[in-house]
């Protein structure tokens, strides 16, 4: 092999694992399953949920006919412009009181 072929292949090898590093103090599914665990329980009413929302700054639609509150954490802007997001999706019961959330990575693009 070359040496501007090595050398190529380095600095491709090298952009590629670069975008595959995640920063440590980025909020991820899993910190974030963990959070709701610890915050909401089955039972918690409407309130309750909203002030976890609030709390936490996600901005929140409910769907009615899912009976849910669906919303994308906010990621930092680096990771919007990946098409990377959280989506936090809690389900509640006929009453509105919480039955369990559904959180994981929302990716976009092509």
């Amino acid at each position: 092999m070359t040496s501007i072929n090595r050398i190529l292949l380095t600095l491709l090898l090298t952009f590629f694992l670069s975008g595959c590093h995640q920063d440590e103090n980025l909020m991820n599914a899993k910190k974030l399953k963990e959070i709701v665990a610890a915050r909401l329980h089955i039972g918690d009413p409407a309130e309750k949920i909203k002030a976890f929302y609030s709390e936490y700054d996600i901005k929140y639609f409910y769907d009615e006919h899912f009976k849910r509150y669906s919303a994308g954490y906010p990621l930092p802007k680096t990771e919007l412009n990946r098409g990377h997001t959280l989506q936090v999706d809690i389900y509640v019961d006929k009453d509105g009181a919480f039955l369990r959330a559904d959180i994981g990575d929302s990716y976009t693009g092509l």
